[in-house]
């Protein structure tokens, strides 16, 4: 395989997970409320958009996943805080 191959399949393979990774964001936002009412004041991970782990501390729900999934699905996991309805954010 010549080197333009290679370089033709990794940018597909990059192309593939950013779009995992927009889909995933999508349907984050899309969910915001549902999850808003379960998770509250937690940490949720999202991968294939799929829960694949809440915790109330980002660290102990690192360390779960990084028992669960592998290296590449947890690299591909997003991560989001659910903030409590009536908090306000300022960033």
């Amino acid at each position: 395989m010549n080197e333009g191959m290679k370089e033709g399949k990794e940018m597909d393979e990059e192309l593939r997970i950013l779009k995992e990774f927009e889909e995933d964001s999508h349907w984050m936002a899309k969910h915001f409320r549902e999850l808003q009412e379960k998770y509250a004041g937690k940490f949720v991970a999202v991968i294939n958009k799929e829960i694949v782990g809440v915790d109330e501390n980002v660290e102990n729900l690192i360390n779960s996943l990084k028992n669960k999934l592998s290296d590449d699905e947890l690299s591909r996991t997003i991560i989001e805080y659910i903030p409590p309805k009536n908090l306000i954010l300022i960033l």
